[in-house]
């Protein structure tokens, strides 16, 4: 740590003796006080010599001596003083003069030097662009006989991978599966590709110079097994765990190769006087001729999914992992179908095989009720060892938790599960060893008992007014606000709130802290006049036309056109809706209004009642990671797969808000492929995208560089754009 020894001197004394060389500061600290009156001595002693640096001192001796004579006349020591301290700023004029051009000389060559720095690391980006093109455009492919890869080169994304190659031919990938030392990808062409440690046939390589055995190989190479049978098979699921792997090819059949032990391949009782492994694809007979629709391997057991929605099971059945019963705790050499879930009309839509247990998800169908949609299925059984479900489960048992969630798909690792909701929420259970759960790794977390969602990745938006604080301009019949936020859409009077006849009526509820709003809903009365020369409608007429305002603030509480006009102004969206419906739906025009208070007022005179008001949103949501894609796990780690934003205007407005927070953040984004083309279009801003409103305030609340106190710096010039260097002060 380096030390610095301040001068001891008091603090008002050093800024006195500066201001009376005309030197004026808004905040300093004490040593670059002192460093600047360190440079005015030497400037003193270089223009004036040091008879001229000890005048100045003597008279600002004298100027103090002045300051503190209390005894002279008042009004001829403030003569006096002033006069003194015009003398010495005149004489100090040509001093002040040659200080402000050599820091002016200074700034300029600093921000030369700035500039040069930035325009060098322009050029060597460039440099790097032009030598990435030609690196992709280099490599040379192996063709097979029929013209298509044979070997494919592997890209990396970080400093240890290998660089970057341009795709040959047909390598596309379409899907990619690892297992515990090796990959497989699967070609958009449906050609398969195998890398990695070829113990037991495990990458079904077995052609070279005309001998057959296993091999490692770094790079994917092509299975040519598939395509030298009667007929070239086409692949569309891959699925590979520790020492076996297995395909299903577009006309539902299932291949498997890799270690026969356990039972695993599901191609019945293999002899002990043979190899325990299969270098070539074999095929699965599955009864009456069903098709498969998708496959897991787990290192010990296999699971399949018929495109009926039926679960056959077979391998290692130690510890329940197949959930064929408790009887069952033996080897299964062939797939046995689990007839527990066909009698109880269970359709499976996907299996998932971890190391000592397995987990399902039902398929998911969707129905309309009460004007919107609702997902039906989507439910989540488990079963197998004590290590990842905390007690031994052998038979298929249903996970209560996620009932009404909609599971889309389930993974399972060594000792943990997770699951990914038909809305892209993930939920993990299970060990939670070194955090492999997501969730906090604390002792008192070691494991998850139940399914929890992991709220720092996406969460579907909820009603946030149910049971939230809310209030109206007036209450009739004692029906009051309560009544539109517990949930009930009925729509009987009884369960209505109910003001008395006013004129623009209002409604609000408080979310209590700002939230991201997506929709809402506003359910009207559904009862009718009973007397019969009326028209059925009336009731729920008196709703429309109405007003559905979002703000941040609380509202005024302003009656009539005063306090609608006020309303609009201070709200960051609303709409006017004329339509007379059972349930309005308003869909917010923008992904990010935030808001706090909702108010419904209604645009005449009348009596303002309807059922309930459902506000749909997220709290939290400036830190919005995204909807999840697919999740997998493997032994205490869990990856997981966000679907990409594939909308170019949406990627040109989160780099053009980054920008204009600071410009050096196009050096970094320009690294990205994602923002590359913004980057070649935007560079680092220009007048028209940046001197406009700012991108990263919202409605009535400033960013924290709009808000806070900014201290003016140096302009420095970045690139194609003067960018300033911002301190900003909070209050």
């Amino acid at each position: 740590m380096e030390q610095v020894l301040l001068p001891k001197i008091e603090y008002d004394r050093l800024l006195t003796s500066a201001q009376l060389r005309g030197l004026e500061f808004q905040q300093i600290t004490k040593m670059d006080l002192s460093l600047a009156l360190g440079e005015c001595f030497e400037l003193e002693v270089e223009v004036k010599g040091e008879a001229g640096h000890v005048a100045f001192k003597e008279l600002e001796s004298l100027i103090k001596e002045y300051s503190q004579d209390k005894k002279s006349n008042q009004e001829k020591q403030v003569k006096l003083l002033q006069a003194e301290k015009d003398k010495k700023l005149q004489e100090w004029q040509d001093v002040k003069a040659l200080r402000e051009s050599r820091h002016a000389k200074y700034e300029e060559d600093a921000k030369a030097r700035v500039v040069d720095k930035i325009k060098r690391a322009d050029r060597a980006y460039e440099s790097r662009a032009a030598r990435r093109v030609v690196q992709l455009e280099d490599t040379i492919p192996e063709l097979t006989a029929r013209g298509g890869n044979l070997r494919i080169e592997m890209s990396g994304i970080t400093t240890r991978g290998p660089p970057l190659h341009s795709p040959r031919g047909l390598v596309a990938v379409a899907s990619v599966s690892a297992g515990g030392s090796h990959v497989a990808l699967v070609m958009q062409d449906g050609s398969l590709y195998t890398c990695g440690i070829g113990t037991s046939g495990r990458l079904g390589l077995q052609l070279i110079g005309g001998k057959t055995r296993c091999y490692d190989t770094n790079h994917p190479q092509r299975v040519e097994a598939f395509t030298v049978r009667a007929r070239n098979l086409s692949l569309r699921q891959v699925s590979c765990s520790f020492s076996h792997s297995a395909a299903i090819d577009s006309d539902g059949s299932l291949y498997t190769w890799g270690s026969a032990c356990t039972g695993k391949l599901g191609v019945g009782i293999v002899e002990d006087e043979y190899k325990q492994y299969s270098l070539t694809p074999l095929l699965v007979k599955f009864p009456g001729k069903r098709t498969i629709r998708s496959v897991s391997c787990g290192p010990s057991h296999t699971g399949a999914v018929s495109t009926a929605g039926e679960l056959f099971m077979w391998g290692s059945a130690n510890g329940g992992r197949l959930g064929l019963g408790q009887h069952m705790n033996d080897t299964v050499v062939v797939p046995t179908l689990v007839r527990e879930l066909v009698k109880k009309r269970i359709r499976v839509w996907q299996v998932s095989c971890g190391t000592a247990h397995s987990a399902l998800c039902t398929e998911v169908t969707s129905e309309c009720t009460g004007g919107s949609k609702k997902l039906l299925g989507g439910q989540v059984y488990v079963c197998g060892g004590a290590t990842a479900l905390s007690r031994f489960v052998l038979s298929w048992e249903r996970i209560p938790e996620l009932d009404d969630v909609g599971i889309r798909q389930v993974a399972c690792g060594g000792s943990h599960t997770a699951a990914v909701s038909s809305y892209g929420e993930l939920f993990t259970w299970g060990r939670n060893f070194h955090g492999c759960t997501g969730h906090d790794a604390s002792v008192s977390r070691v494991f998850i008992e139940k399914p929890e969602l992991l709220r720092c990745l996406h969460v579907e938006p909820y009603n946030l007014a149910l049971g939230k604080p809310c209030r109206q301009i007036n209450i009739y019949n004692e029906q009051g606000p309560h009544l539109a936020v517990n949930g009930e859409t009925g729509g009987a009077l009884a369960t209505c709130i109910h003001t008395h006849m006013e004129d623009k009526p209002w409604w609000e509820v408080d979310l209590g802290q700002p939230a991201v709003i997506e929709k809402i809903r506003l359910w009207n009365r559904t009862d009718e006049p009973l007397n019969p020369s009326k028209n059925r409608s009336e009731y729920s007429n008196r709703l429309f036309p109405c007003w559905i305002f979002v703000s941040e603030f609380a509202f005024q509480d302003l009656d009539g056109n005063e306090g609608l006009r006020a309303a609009k102004i201070q709200s960051s969206a609303f709409e006017l809706f004329r339509t007379n419906k059972r349930m309005t739906e308003w869909v917010l025009p923008t992904a990010n209004t935030v808001g706090q208070f909702i108010r419904v007022q209604l645009q005449n005179k009348s009596f303002l009642h309807f059922a309930e008001v459902e506000v749909f949103g997220v709290y939290s949501a400036f830190k919005y990671v995204g909807k999840v894609g697919t999740v997998q796990c493997s032994t205490d780690a869990t990856m997981v797969v966000m679907p990409p934003i594939s909308t170019q205007s949406v990627l040109d407005d989160y780099y053009l808000r980054a920008v204009q927070a600071d410009a050096d953040h196009a050096t970094i984004l320009r690294q990205y492929d994602a923002y590359e083309r913004s980057f070649r279009k935007f560079g680092r801003g220009t007048s028209e995208t940046l001197d406009g409103p700012c991108r990263l305030c919202r409605v009535f609340r400033d960013c924290e560089v709009c808000h806070g106190e900014v201290k003016p710096l140096p302009v420095r010039l970045v690139g194609d754009r003067m960018g300033l260097k911002v301190r900003v002060f909070i209050l």
